[in-house]
């Protein structure tokens, strides 16, 4: 993708969730967050706006904004709110000055949701 990234990452996000346990919808998220970004991609001009450099490039492989008819099906699904809030996330998660938490809070938080958590060493 002209150095942008990687084509159908979201696909490879997603199985490499799957693979390692996680349960159904947190892979299915991840999948439709190009999704997400194409529908704010149509739907919000000034998302489109803010859109860092690599993001615009990457769009345009991805199949630019939503038509109106895709808008209106992604829209339908059960996930696509769970799917914008995801993106907003990962928009937040481009600010190379956030502060996050350190990796075992999250790790916390997914034992104290009763998920299976493997986290590589």
């Amino acid at each position: 993708m002209n150095d942008f990234g990687v084509f159908n990452h979201e696909k490879f996000g997603a199985e490499a969730l799957r693979r390692a346990g996680f349960q159904e919808p947190i892979p299915d998220l991840v999948e439709r967050h190009v999704l997400a970004k194409r529908y704010l991609a149509w739907k919000d001009p000034d998302y489109r706006e803010k859109l860092s450099e690599a993001s615009h490039g990457t769009l345009q492989f991805q199949g630019g904004a939503m038509t109106e008819a895709e808008a209106k099906d992604f829209e339908k699904d059960p996930l696509s709110q769970c799917a914008l809030q995801l993106r907003f996330w990962d928009e937040s998660a481009k600010n190379p000055k956030a502060q996050v938490p350190s990796l075992d809070h999250y790790k916390m938080l997914l034992e104290m949701s009763g998920e299976e958590v493997f986290i590589a060493p």
